[in-house]
């Protein structure tokens, strides 16, 4: 009976013991997970994640400094735990962001491909045309042509590097710039196509369809009449 006693004492005390001890090896092991994560790329990929693993494992330092272990264990393990979802996490975000980047620059090299061609028509446009303008305004159409033609310059850097980013696997970052392109070229497309309308409007009727306009405003007047 009173080795029982004895034994279970020891027990108790041993438990008392290990208690006391911080949870060294339970930080250590969510500390590397941490890192894990990070060099996943969590940080881009899953920040939410791996934000949840940084506070949990901060919170379980500071019940160490409070001498509170056995709350320190558990918030460590905690800790860990969000750090591995984070590193799977950022894996799995990382191939879906690779994909759709790919797919996005593809679209924007489309999307620039039809402001080309746009562009390209309102500069056949005006060459025909301009000729027949006023100088003062065949000039201000020949600088929105000019400027519009830097622009489009601007942006095919744009996507340049966005491809380069992709080949890099900075796939976020890549997406980002895609992304912009594709909405600078159908802003870009309905600037030039508008340019492109005002120039065919501002070109001179023919001596014909002068007359012929003419001719109708007199027949309207006289129907009024």
């Amino acid at each position: 009976m009173k080795r029982k006693v004895m034994m279970l004492g020891a027990l108790v005390l041993w438990g008392i013991w290990g208690c006391a001890k911080p949870p060294t090896q339970e930080l250590e092991a969510a500390k590397a997970a941490i890192q894990a994560a990070r060099n996943a790329e969590a940080q881009v990929y899953a920040p939410d994640e791996l934000k949840d693993a940084e506070n949990a494992l901060s919170d379980a330092e500071a019940k160490v400094q409070a001498k509170k272990y056995n709350e320190a264990r558990t918030l460590a393990l905690k800790a860990k735990e969000l750090a591995d979802r984070a590193r799977e996490a950022a894996a799995k975000n990382k191939e879906k962001t690779r994909t759709d980047a790919e797919a996005t620059l593809n679209a924007a090299a489309d999307a620039l491909s039809e402001v080309q061609k746009a562009l390209e028509a309102a500069e056949g446009t005006f060459s025909k045309v301009k000729k027949v303008l006023p100088g003062k305004e065949a000039k201000a159409f020949q600088g929105e042509v000019d400027s519009l033609k830097s622009l489009v310059e601007g942006i095919y850097g744009d996507l340049e590097a966005g491809r380069s980013a992709f080949n890099q696997g900075a796939y976020k970052d890549a997406l980002d710039k895609a992304r912009c392109v594709v909405d600078k070229a159908e802003t870009l497309k309905e600037e030039i196509l508008a340019l492109k309308d005002r120039i065919v409007k501002a070109r001179p009727l023919p001596w014909y369809e002068r007359l012929k306009r003419k001719r109708l405003e007199e027949l309207r007047k006289q129907k009024g009449a």
